[in-house]
């Protein structure tokens, strides 16, 4: 999966980026500068990446994480993208220096909703882990909390 941010990303989306980044295997973390999604598909395409997630504002300048199915000629909106309206992150700066995990479990009563955004496979405990609630997720990187984010579902 490729994650990038929106244009002109605030704090909250540069750490929401970068903790899917370290809890999921395989992915690759990128700045968007000023590529249009189009762009950004397509060069999703060329790593052959089959998702791509856009961590973006909405209009109240909460955080919108949403991701994108990429064919070899189209691609379309997975559903649902989320709404952060809050982060609480580690302090701990080396926390966030660790290399990306091996492995990914996710828990939570919206388990099956982020396996299928993610398109990943689910490994074992001892790497990353996703807990996915119906109003907050959490991104875990071995022991350490990376980030606990107040989310909404949308359509």
């Amino acid at each position: 999966m490729l994650i990038t941010t929106g244009k002109n990303p605030d704090s909250l989306q540069k750490l929401i980026a970068k903790a899917l980044f370290l809890a999921t295997p395989g992915s690759r973390l990128e700045g968007r500068g000023k590529r249009a999604i189009a762009s950004l598909v397509e060069h999703a395409r060329l790593l052959r990446f089959s998702r791509l997630c856009i961590i973006g504002r909405t209009q109240d300048g909460a955080s919108e994480i949403s991701f994108l199915s990429v064919g070899t000629s189209s691609w379309s909106r997975i559903p649902p993208a989320m709404v952060a309206n809050y982060g609480i992150a580690c302090k701990d700066g080396k926390a966030w220096k660790q290399e990306q995990s091996v492995s990914l479990a996710v828990r939570g009563a919206r388990r099956k909703t982020i396996l299928n955004l993610l398109g990943v496979e689910e490994g074992d405990w001892q790497g990353s882990q996703i807990k996915a609630e119906a109003k907050s997720i959490i991104f875990r990187l071995g022991p350490i909390e990376l980030l606990k984010l107040g989310v909404r579902y949308g359509g």
